[in-house]
């Protein structure tokens, strides 16, 4: 009884830890938000609260090296975990402002899988958002409007803020902005981001939908009073303190100056102003603007020469951006390209050893002819004498083949390296898209309420989830080839009894499977079956009780072989169920995969207990 109520109170205590930090922190985005200068100042201390606070407001002011280096000196290995999970939604946005691509869909994989764990609906929402963004930017708009579909199907969910709802609306318009036969679309995306932005008093949202809804305007030489939305919007970012955000609406506002209503000089005044800022704050893209509006005034004062030099200030800072840009991609692709050089350079060196053994073999065949045709002494003393000094020679020789035997070496071991990384990368990147997938699964079986289907997507997760921690076990292990299956089958247990596992029930469980492990090609089917068999026996075995055993345990019994036994103290399959011939889908998917890595899956029940047993031999596989 004791115990019992110690391990309650621990419980409650960390709930309710749990939901001051969630109240906190949405506390503390909200007043960054509606105050960045206040908190944009450098925080080394272990409170990852003011970090976070710290690491946004920088942000927001659009000081991105500071944001980053805010972000070097977080710890978030001791935040709560849906907390880490939008303290990675700011860090993408840094690394997509530096056009890290990669960094910053990993840090949005990383925290829509911290949502779903939490199930924070609202996190993952935003998570998603932030995705389709990061595909609008890279231009994969058909991958953008599957998920903007996806999110579309929560618009009446009220657990969603509406200032989320208002970053999906102003996303979607901004996409279809950039592309060509949609742009009417964006009239109607940006009037109702807008309306949630003020629904949610969230002036920053407000301000950020009003610019491009001016902007649209703009473009369509409407009769609305665009320029007056531009105005409205540069005066919200003013008085909030987002420094970049305001350059460039005031930078929209010298637009319809110069092409629209012909007023050159404040145009050019204004212009000299962002110049300034860019320079101070080293805003290469900002001052890459101002020199093209710069060019445009010029023409239209008649000014060719200064357009003139106006265009080529402009070409030159975009090259500057492209080239800090390219500088990114160009490390991406110089780590894929590492391995192919090495092999060139290998089999280069293996040519030129095979020239230099048969040069050897040559030279040693002309010396043995010409002291065997020595007939004199003086003769056969010039011959030697010959003979050591053509033999120093090749000692030499030998001496450099083996510096190039051993330089060739060096090559083949960089050559591994880099081929492990990229197999690491690539188990990395696969694991992201699953947990990707099983992200939208979870956003479909949330906006479902038959509990038919949302159970047959539940399966489908766990499936997919099975999947995926078998690439993340090897990327995150040494061996890239075989997986140790003490640790993957933990995980998987684990994962399967917080879905399953009904409240006041407690399965105890255990798995001996030390010094076990898998290759590659049969890791990924036999975690499929052992996900099949332990979600029957949690689905069925434990219903309308209290607790129940469940025990998994692997050997191995020759360099390939092994068993591997699921126990549980159930009441076993019906008896009128012959599960050889059974056509469900899960027996189905255990006899398919099983087949498939030559293995043998029996079933029996004794002493009250059910046992599958899974035995894989190296002569059937073989």
């Amino acid at each position: 009884m004791k115990l019992s109520y110690l391990l309650t109170l621990s419980l409650l205590l960390c709930l309710g830890y749990s939901s001051l930090a969630q109240e906190e922190l949405d506390e503390k985005r909200l007043a960054v938000h509606r105050n960045p200068q206040e908190f944009a100042r450098l925080d080394s201390s272990s409170n990852w609260l003011n970090q976070y606070g710290s690491m946004l407001g920088y942000y927001l002011q659009g000081k991105y090296d500071s944001a980053r280096y805010q972000l070097v000196l977080m710890n978030m290995s001791d935040m709560p975990e849906r907390e880490r999970g939008y303290s990675l939604l700011v860090a993408g946005r840094i690394y997509r402002y530096y056009s890290e691509n990669q960094r910053a869909l990993g840090s949005i994989d990383s925290a829509s899988t911290l949502f779903v764990r939490t199930q924070d609906d609202a996190g993952l929402f935003m998570a998603t958002v932030d995705l389709i963004e990061h595909y609008r930017a890279t231009e994969s708009f058909i991958e953008a409007q599957a998920l903007v579909d996806q999110l579309h199907l929560m618009d009446n969910d009220t657990s969603i803020p509406a200032e989320y709802k208002s970053r999906l609306f102003h996303r979607e318009a901004a996409m279809r902005l950039e592309i060509d036969n949609q742009i009417e679309l964006a009239d109607p995306l940006l009037t109702r981001s807008i309306q949630l932005a003020i629904e949610a008093n969230a002036p920053w949202q407000e301000a950020t939908a009003l610019l491009d809804l001016g902007y649209y305007h703009f473009l369509k030489e409407s009769d609305e009073d665009y320029l007056g939305m531009m105005n409205r919007a540069a005066e919200i970012w003013n008085e909030l303190g987002y420094q970049q955000d305001y350059a460039i609406a005031r930078m929209n506002k010298v637009r319809v100056y110069i092409k629209i209503l012909g007023r050159y000089e404040e145009a050019r005044q204004i212009l000299n102003e962002l110049q300034r800022e860019a320079l101070q704050k080293d805003w290469t893209l900002l001052n890459s603007y101002v020199w093209l509006e710069r060019k445009a005034l010029y023409e239209n004062l008649g000014q060719l020469d200064s357009a003139l030099y106006a265009y080529r200030e402009y070409h030159e800072y975009r090259t500057r951006l492209l080239r800090e840009q390219l500088d990114y991609v160009n490390a991406e692709v110089m780590a894929k390209l590492g391995v192919e050089i090495a092999r060139n350079q290998l089999l280069k060196t293996s040519a030129e050893k095979d020239e230099t053994d048969e040069l050897l073999q040559s030279e040693k065949s002309r010396s043995k002819i010409f002291i065997a045709l020595a007939s004199s002494f003086l003769l056969l003393l010039i011959l030697m004498i010959w003979f050591y000094m053509r033999t120093r020679n090749l000692n030499k020789k030998i001496s450099a083949q083996k510096e190039l035997t051993a330089d060739a070496n060096s090559k083949l071991e960089t050559a591994l390296d880099q081929k492990n990384f990229l197999y690491r990368e690539l188990h990395h990147r696969v694991k992201n898209n699953l947990a990707n997938l099983s992200g939208l699964i979870y956003l479909q079986e949330k906006s479902l309420t038959s509990g038919e289907a949302k159970s047959a997507l539940r399966e489908t997760r766990n499936r997919i989830q099975a999947m995926s921690s078998i690439h993340k076990g090897l990327y995150q292990t040494e061996d890239i080839i075989e997986i140790e299956l003490q640790s993957f089958l933990e995980e998987l247990t684990l994962s399967l009894l917080s879905v399953y596992e009904d409240e006041g029930m407690e399965v105890h469980w255990q798995i001996k499977c030390e010094g076990v492990s898998l290759k590659i090609d049969l890791a990924i089917p036999l975690a499929m079956v052992v996900n099949e068999i332990l979600t029957n026996s949690l689905k069925y075995a434990f219903k309308g009780r209290k607790n129940g055993f469940l025990e998994i345990t692997g050997k191995s019994t020759s360099h390939e072989g092994w068993i591997i036994q699921v126990i549980d103290d159930g009441p076993g399959l019906p008896s009128e169920l012959n599960w050889d011939s059974s056509k469900t889908l899960g027996m189905s998917l255990i006899k398919v995969l099983s087949e498939e890595i030559d293995t043998t899956v029996t079933y029996r029940y004794e002493q009250n207990k059910s046992i599958f047993t899974l035995t894989h031999s190296e002569t059937t596989h073989g």
